[in-house]
């Protein structure tokens, strides 16, 4: 089983891709494959869900 990068209330943004997305880690969850994935909220409460290959941590901490 892998190690997350992130934890719940950190602060991401989504990299690479035709679109940004910035938002909070609301849950790490592991798939049955034992890949971790990521549901990152915005600030408009919308949710995505992401593998962490396509987030980096905002420079501004944590936010919860």
């Amino acid at each position: 089983m892998e190690t997350a990068k992130f934890t719940i209330g950190d602060s991401v943004s989504k990299v690479g891709g035709d679109y940004r997305f910035d938002g909070i880690v609301r849950a790490v969850f592991t798939k049955g494959s034992g890949a971790i994935r990521l549901v990152v909220e915005d600030d408009r409460g919308i949710l995505h869900i992401y593998s962490e290959k396509n987030l980096e941590k905002n420079h501004n901490g944590k936010t919860i």
